[in-house]
Protein backbone atom coordinates (compact mmCIF):
# COMPACT_ATOMS: atom_id res chain seq x y z
CA UNK A 1 0.00 0.00 0.00
CA UNK A 2 0.80 3.26 -0.89
CA UNK A 3 -0.26 6.96 0.08
CA UNK A 4 0.91 10.19 -0.90
CA UNK A 5 -0.67 12.56 1.64
CA UNK A 6 -0.30 16.63 0.59
CA UNK A 7 1.09 16.98 3.83
CA UNK A 8 3.90 14.68 4.42
CA UNK A 9 6.54 12.50 3.16
CA UNK A 10 4.93 8.97 1.12
CA UNK A 11 3.73 6.25 3.63
CA UNK A 12 3.58 2.50 2.58
CA UNK A 13 3.32 -0.65 3.86
CA UNK A 14 4.86 -3.50 2.00
CA UNK A 15 3.64 -6.98 3.43
CA UNK A 16 6.86 -9.47 1.80
CA UNK A 17 6.02 -13.28 1.89
CA UNK A 18 9.13 -14.53 1.35
CA UNK A 19 10.85 -14.17 3.54
CA UNK A 20 8.17 -12.97 5.58
CA UNK A 21 8.70 -9.86 6.79
CA UNK A 22 7.03 -6.09 6.70
CA UNK A 23 8.07 -2.85 6.00
CA UNK A 24 5.52 0.24 7.41
CA UNK A 25 6.55 3.90 7.03
CA UNK A 26 3.83 6.72 8.55
CA UNK A 27 5.71 9.20 7.03
CA UNK A 28 8.04 9.82 9.30
CA UNK A 29 9.16 6.68 11.13
CA UNK A 30 9.99 3.10 8.94
CA UNK A 31 9.76 -0.20 10.42
CA UNK A 32 11.63 -3.21 9.29
CA UNK A 33 10.39 -6.31 11.02
CA UNK A 34 11.55 -9.71 10.44
CA UNK A 35 9.68 -12.35 12.04
CA UNK A 36 12.17 -14.76 11.60
CA UNK A 37 14.97 -13.01 13.65
CA UNK A 38 12.47 -11.82 16.07
CA UNK A 39 14.01 -8.18 15.38
CA UNK A 40 12.27 -4.67 14.27
CA UNK A 41 14.45 -1.80 13.08
CA UNK A 42 13.42 1.54 13.21
CA UNK A 43 14.44 4.57 11.94
CA UNK A 44 13.72 7.99 10.61
CA UNK A 45 12.52 8.52 7.06
CA UNK A 46 14.70 11.01 6.25
CA UNK A 47 17.54 9.11 7.26
CA UNK A 48 16.50 6.25 4.91
CA UNK A 49 16.07 8.10 1.92
CA UNK A 50 19.08 10.47 2.21
CA UNK A 51 21.90 10.72 0.03
CA UNK A 52 19.30 9.64 -3.58
CA UNK A 53 17.65 6.38 -1.91
CA UNK A 54 14.06 7.36 -2.22
CA UNK A 55 14.39 7.48 -6.52
CA UNK A 56 12.62 3.88 -6.00
CA UNK A 57 10.12 5.07 -3.86
CA UNK A 58 9.51 7.97 -6.72
CA UNK A 59 8.14 6.18 -8.90
CA UNK A 60 5.91 4.58 -6.88
CA UNK A 61 4.65 7.31 -5.50
CA UNK A 62 4.34 9.64 -8.59
CA UNK A 63 6.74 11.83 -7.26
CA UNK A 64 9.72 10.39 -10.15
CA UNK A 65 10.11 11.52 -13.52
CA UNK A 66 11.22 8.69 -15.61
CA UNK A 67 12.86 10.68 -18.36
CA UNK A 68 14.29 12.72 -15.58
CA UNK A 69 15.80 10.13 -13.30
CA UNK A 70 16.44 7.10 -15.62
CA UNK A 71 17.73 5.75 -18.97
CA UNK A 72 14.89 3.19 -20.40
CA UNK A 73 14.99 0.90 -22.55
CA UNK A 74 13.39 -2.57 -23.37
CA UNK A 75 14.85 -5.17 -21.29
CA UNK A 76 16.30 -8.18 -23.42
CA UNK A 77 13.36 -9.98 -23.38
CA UNK A 78 10.79 -7.42 -24.65
CA UNK A 79 7.87 -9.08 -23.25
CA UNK A 80 6.75 -11.97 -20.76
CA UNK A 81 5.22 -14.79 -21.27
CA UNK A 82 1.66 -12.70 -22.19
CA UNK A 83 2.63 -10.73 -23.93
CA UNK A 84 3.51 -7.44 -20.89
CA UNK A 85 5.85 -5.05 -22.18
CA UNK A 86 8.82 -5.37 -20.33
CA UNK A 87 11.29 -2.37 -19.03
CA UNK A 88 14.57 -2.10 -17.76
CA UNK A 89 15.14 1.72 -16.04
CA UNK A 90 18.47 2.51 -15.61
CA UNK A 91 19.22 5.37 -12.60
CA UNK A 92 21.10 8.30 -14.02
CA UNK A 93 22.53 8.27 -10.71
CA UNK A 94 23.75 4.94 -9.15
CA UNK A 95 22.43 4.61 -5.25
CA UNK A 96 23.69 1.54 -3.24
CA UNK A 97 19.38 0.43 -2.83
CA UNK A 98 19.23 1.21 -6.54
CA UNK A 99 21.03 0.18 -9.54
CA UNK A 100 18.38 -0.84 -11.75
CA UNK A 101 14.89 -1.41 -12.17
CA UNK A 102 12.92 -3.19 -14.26
CA UNK A 103 9.15 -2.65 -15.07
CA UNK A 104 6.53 -5.46 -16.12
CA UNK A 105 3.68 -2.70 -18.08
CA UNK A 106 0.46 -4.48 -19.38
CA UNK A 107 0.30 -4.96 -22.67
CA UNK A 108 -3.36 -4.14 -22.72
CA UNK A 109 -2.87 -0.66 -21.62
CA UNK A 110 -0.58 -0.06 -23.81
CA UNK A 111 -2.72 -1.45 -26.72
CA UNK A 112 -5.32 0.68 -25.67
CA UNK A 113 -3.00 3.90 -25.36
CA UNK A 114 -1.50 3.39 -28.62
CA UNK A 115 -5.47 2.45 -30.61
CA UNK A 116 -6.90 5.82 -28.91
CA UNK A 117 -4.26 7.63 -27.30
CA UNK A 118 -5.95 7.29 -24.21
CA UNK A 119 -4.93 5.96 -20.84
CA UNK A 120 -7.48 4.15 -18.87
CA UNK A 121 -5.32 2.31 -16.74
CA UNK A 122 -3.74 5.06 -14.02
CA UNK A 123 -1.22 2.13 -12.83
CA UNK A 124 -0.32 -0.13 -15.47
CA UNK A 125 2.51 -1.91 -13.93
CA UNK A 126 1.99 -5.50 -13.29
CA UNK A 127 5.35 -6.01 -11.48
CA UNK A 128 8.25 -4.42 -10.46
CA UNK A 129 12.06 -5.65 -9.69
CA UNK A 130 14.58 -3.54 -7.78
CA UNK A 131 18.25 -4.66 -8.29
CA UNK A 132 20.21 -3.42 -5.51
CA UNK A 133 24.11 -2.15 -5.66
CA UNK A 134 25.04 -5.59 -3.78
CA UNK A 135 23.23 -7.73 -6.30
CA UNK A 136 20.03 -8.19 -4.58
CA UNK A 137 16.45 -8.23 -5.97
CA UNK A 138 13.14 -7.22 -4.75
CA UNK A 139 10.03 -8.37 -6.91
CA UNK A 140 6.56 -6.87 -6.13
CA UNK A 141 3.90 -7.95 -7.84
CA UNK A 142 1.22 -5.74 -8.19
CA UNK A 143 -2.89 -7.35 -7.91
CA UNK A 144 -6.05 -5.38 -7.39
CA UNK A 145 -4.36 -2.03 -7.63
CA UNK A 146 -6.83 0.50 -6.98
CA UNK A 147 -5.48 4.45 -7.18
CA UNK A 148 -7.04 7.14 -4.56
CA UNK A 149 -9.42 5.00 -3.15
CA UNK A 150 -8.38 6.70 0.27
CA UNK A 151 -6.46 4.29 2.80
CA UNK A 152 -6.89 5.18 6.04
CA UNK A 153 -4.07 6.86 7.87
CA UNK A 154 -3.85 4.12 10.35
CA UNK A 155 -2.64 0.84 7.35
CA UNK A 156 0.40 3.11 7.80
CA UNK A 157 1.51 2.54 11.47
CA UNK A 158 3.79 -0.55 12.78
CA UNK A 159 2.41 -2.07 16.50
CA UNK A 160 5.36 -3.57 17.46
CA UNK A 161 4.58 -7.28 18.52
CA UNK A 162 5.87 -8.26 21.96
CA UNK A 163 9.14 -10.16 22.35
CA UNK A 164 10.61 -8.17 19.65
CA UNK A 165 13.84 -6.80 19.43
CA UNK A 166 13.76 -3.05 18.69
CA UNK A 167 16.99 -1.75 16.85
CA UNK A 168 17.29 1.90 16.56
CA UNK A 169 20.37 3.21 14.44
Amino acid sequence: MLKRPESATAMFRFNYVKPQQQIVSNGKQVWFYTADSRQVVVTQVTEMFKGGNSIALSYLTGLGHVSRDFTAAFAKQQQDKNGNYQLELTPKQSTPVLARLQLTVSREAVDQFVANGTVRDVFPVVSSVVHDAGGNQTRIEYSRVRVNKGIANGKFTFKIPEGVEVVKP
